[in-house]
């Protein structure tokens, strides 16, 4: 089966002032991209890689960050990126 490697919890949010967490404000594709090689073996080895969020803005962003690093560490062109990206959805 498999097992849980890593995690990446972002909020692009402040915590409320009654919040018991501290975090800074950080969006998911920061996230994608401050960990991108290691997102890309993940990807690349069979492994799976969830987002939740909103459908627009969120995915767009994501999608991009997702595009870039596929261009970087699997050697493709905008056309391959694209279709790799949507091969994985």
């Amino acid at each position: 089966y498999g097992a849980l490697t890593s995690r990446y919890i972002s909020f692009s949010s402040p915590p409320p002032i009654s919040s018991p967490f501290n975090y800074s404000p950080k969006f998911v594709s920061h996230d994608i991209n401050e960990n991108s090689k290691e997102v890309w073996k993940a990807i690349n080895n069979g492994g799976y890689v969830y987002l939740c969020g909103g459908a627009s803005a969120f995915a767009q962003s994501c999608q991009n960050s997702l595009r870039e690093m596929f261009k970087q560490y699997g050697n493709l062109d905008s056309k391959g990126a694209d279709d790799y990206l949507l091969s994985l959805i």
